[in-house]
């Protein structure tokens, strides 16, 4: 059924921001030999927003409150021009951190995921809370 699949779609988003979680202990945990793994690819803006979204809706459905808090994003078309190397695993970390924080504390309001070109052409990702 369609719910299920919604709910199927809400714990692969979890899992991977679990994984995420994970992978932060394991890094941090011995810290006699503290190593950050990082890698370097193709960043895909849009990618990484769309699923920012799907997990902040999970997150917000985990937290009180829920249907008092809207989730929106905004994906500026033109950051598909920009070619980017960098750490995608990275960069989605610390957005769901940013996104999970927001989820926590945003009781009542709008949290927006946005990535956009700034005034000097640079490439913002930005989590808003009201």
């Amino acid at each position: 059924s369609e719910e299920n699949k919604k709910i199927g779609s809400q714990i692969l988003n979890l899992a991977e921001y679990v994984s995420f979680l994970i992978n932060d202990i394991i890094i941090y945990s011995n810290e006699s030999e503290i190593k950050i793994l990082t890698s370097n690819e193709s960043v895909d803006f849009e990618n990484i927003v769309i699923f920012c979204y799907d997990v902040a809706n999970s997150l917000s459905n985990m937290y009180s409150g829920s249907d008092n808090r809207v989730i929106k994003y905004y994906f500026d078309d033109n950051v598909k021009n920009y070619l980017v190397e960098s750490d995608t695993a990275r960069i989605k970390q610390v957005m769901l951190n940013l996104i999970s924080n927001a989820c926590k504390f945003t009781k009542k309001g709008i949290i927006t995921i946005s990535c956009f070109l700034n005034d000097e052409n640079e490439i913002n990702l930005e989590v808003k809370d009201t």
